[in-house]
Order: C-alpha cells, then structure tokens, then sequence
C-alpha cells in the first residue's frame, strides 16, 4: 500500500496547500457559483441571480451576504423606474480568489491523471 507521501508530489502538495488557504466562503457550489456568474457578467441583480441557480430568496441573500462579508461582491442599489433594483459586482479581491481557487484546481487535475 503506498503511503500519502508516495501518491502525492511536491507540487501537488504545494497545490493542496495553496487551497487550504483560499476563503472558506467559497467552499460552497452555490457561492461559487454566484461568483462565476459575476465574473462571467458585468453585473447581475438578485432577481436575475435567483432565477438562473434556482435558489429561494433566503438562501440567496444568505450567500450574498458571506461573499459580501468577505469583500469578494459587492451591492449597488439603482433605482429603475419606481422599484429599486439590487445589482452585484465581482470585487478585484473576489476576482483574484476565483481566479485562484480554479488556478489550483487546473493544478491538482493535472496531477491527477494517471
């Protein structure tokens, strides 16, 4: 039987490291998610995110709030017409912890295969 030591490389070792020290906000689909959405997008309001994950207003707001909590989002209240509409935007240190996060991943797959 190998030992831990024997399956796993230096880098894959650094790798499983570097992501063990990314936010524990993103461990999470549906924050992930979110974050994807808003990398991919401009900006998207809350109607638009709960629409596209399926997700009840409640636990949309609970996600939000994490990733806003962490700085990795932002809120932008607009008023359209008579309603104000909620939009999110990716922040640079979201962008970067994403970035990374899948930078990683990229990593570890390639150790992986075999």
């Amino acid at each position: 039987m190998s030992t831990v030591e024997e399956l796993f490389d230096l880098k894959t070792k650094h790798s499983l490291k570097e992501l063990l020290q990314q936010p524990s906000v993103l461990f999470n689909a549906h924050r992930i998610a979110i974050m994807v959405e808003l990398y991919c997008a401009s900006a998207v309001d809350f109607t638009q995110l709960r629409y596209d994950l399926g997700l009840t207003d409640g636990a949309l707001a609970t996600y939000l709030k994490a990733l806003a909590n962490e700085g990795l989002i932002e809120s932008k209240r607009e008023a359209v017409e008579s309603r104000v509409r909620t939009g999110y935007i990716i922040t640079k240190k979201g962008i970067s912890a994403l970035e990374q996060m899948f930078k990683i991943f990229c990593e570890l797959h390639g150790g992986f295969q075999r």
